[in-house]
């Protein structure tokens, strides 16, 4: 009797560097599995990566902004009718994803792995990845799921053909045939180098190899990369927005490419270092990315032929220090077990909850407020409550949890949330002060001598006269906050009527 084939489910949501670095294991399990179908639930805007790729048999979009699209998703997760699903993303809507899909085998990292610890609640089997960096990590899953782990990573892409001839077009035009690809955009600011660097880079490495620089840029990003074109002189690197595809066919024609690759249509992303040496035409009306052009590198930048020389400016400073990283990290961590405990410590009382609920949503007004004025990393946000206070959303923050601690009427969970606060927010709030000081320069040390990085003053300082914006208030999620904060005061509210 004839076997039936598996059927995998792989989610991979975002972002573009995280699916790439998920893409090798993916291909691993297509190596192991040649017979079964594998579709892949990923971000609706990252689909175009994915598209026409060899190891993948289907795209599903999960449009996380739409409620019908989301309803339309999970529709068709059940309808796959998969025999495991592997989640290499590790957070609860991925997790949830998986458990949607109603697969019998769901695989997905240890809780002490995984983004969102709790997420690990939702697997049928739990693994303790091996390896240093996160695409050796996503081979322990897919061995998890019967592949074994190749000695060379494979990186099976499909570039349409129309944007490779849109940027071959673009280049003959501009007389570049070898070039270097630069980004220096990113979503986390204190990741990335400042622009000064990126123009010393280009300048050298120009000059010791002869190679001109591309300069990709993001939306928002204009001044960024002008600023590395002004440090590159008398270099003159090329500023290209591109869109996903186009950005494939740009580091595919590269004769090497470096630091951060990134889709720029959908806005600042989470960057991956990558290069390329070159293309090989493909079938089915694309260029196909060789695994031997795209390897997807961990720390260290890599200059094939063009020559090695240049790394080192690379290896020098920049990037993110072992400090605020620590910052970063255990904010979320630490963030878990301190909310939990503040909830197992309250003694709230019906008087204290309703002052509670007053100045808590005193600052989710606040929050909402600043997010629809808040437009990350495209422009320097200075209206609405910008104008009086630097980090309206910080200061929204602390009355949030002011608010909490009243309506808790304890002293221990009040001690709880004020430590974090004051352990946790200022090398936060230092280390985002940094970044927008990189990213706008004189703009930003002029705005930060009129308004107070805290406290707000009571007159607005001068601004741009923009308007509040309910598109940006949703862009930027901070409903969120409000659906928490119902959770948060229904939880203390059912505590009032069981007195401990």
């Amino acid at each position: 009797m004839n076997k039936i084939p598996e059927r995998f489910l792989v989610v991979r949501l975002t972002a573009l560097g995280d699916i790439l670095h998920t893409l090798p294991a993916v291909a691993a399990l297509r190596a192991a599995h040649q017979a079964a179908h594998i579709d892949w639930v990923v971000d609706r805007k990252w689909a175009p990566v994915l598209q026409g790729s060899p190891a993948v048999d289907e795209i599903i979009p999960f449009d996380r902004w739409s409620v019908s699209g989301g309803i339309s998703c999970v529709r068709r997760l059940r309808r796959g009718r998969y025999s495991c699903a592997v989640d290499f993303q590790g957070l609860y809507k991925s997790s949830v994803l998986a458990l949607f899909s109603e697969a019998p085998r769901r695989i997905g990292f240890d809780r002490g792995w995984a983004r969102e610890p709790g997420a690990a609640l939702f697997y049928t089997e739990r693994v303790v990845p091996t390896g240093r960096h996160v695409a050796e990590m996503n081979y322990s899953l897919a061995e998890r799921a019967g592949a074994s782990r190749p000695e060379r990573p494979e990186y099976p892409l499909l570039i349409p053909a129309e944007s490779a001839a849109s940027v071959e077009t673009l280049l003959e035009e501009r007389g570049i045939r070898d070039y270097i690809v630069v980004s220096a955009g990113g979503s986390w600011r204190a990741k990335c180098w400042p622009p000064e660097r990126y123009g010393e880079f280009c300048r050298e490495f120009e000059r010791r190899h002869g190679l001109p620089a591309i300069v990709v840029r993001g939306p928002g990003e204009e001044a960024l990369a002008e600023a590395v074109c002004r440090a590159a002189v008398p270099a003159e690197p090329f500023v290209m927005a591109t869109n996903v595809e186009e950005l494939m066919a740009l580091l595919a024609c590269a004769r090497s490419g470096g630091r951060t690759v990134r889709a720029h249509r959908s806005g600042a992303q989470r960057p991956v270092r990558a290069r390329s040496d070159g293309f090989d035409r493909g079938e089915a009306g694309g260029d196909q990315l060789q695994a031997a052009d795209v390897p997807v590198a961990g720390h260290a930048a890599h200059y094939g032929r063009a020559g090695a020389g240049g790394s080192r400016f690379l290896r020098e400073g920049g990037g993110m220090s072992g400090a605020t990283d620590f910052w970063i990290r255990w904010r979320v961590r630490v963030g878990y077990p301190v909310g939990v405990a503040a909830f197992w410590f309250a003694r709230p009382e019906l008087k204290w909850l309703g002052c509670g609920v007053g100045i808590a949503v005193v600052g989710l007004l606040l929050r909402g407020y600043a997010a629809g004025h808040l437009r990350k990393h495209e422009q320097l946000a200075v209206s609405g409550p910008y104008a009086h206070t630097r980090n309206p959303l910080y200061l929204g923050s602390v009355l949030l949890g002011a608010g909490f601690s009243v309506a808790s009427h304890s002293w221990i969970s009040t001690t709880l949330l004020a430590a974090y606060l004051l352990v946790f927010y200022p090398p936060v709030i230092r280390r985002e002060e940094r970044e927008l000081k990189s990213l706008y320069g004189a703009a930003f040390e002029e705005y930060a001598r009129q308004v107070p990085a805290f406290c707000p003053r009571l007159t607005a300082a001068a601004t741009t006269g923009q308007k509040f914006s309910w598109s940006l208030y949703r862009r930027n999620r901070e409903y969120e906050a409000a659906m928490g904060l119902v959770v948060a005061m229904a939880v203390l509210w059912i505590l009032t009527l069981w007195p401990r």
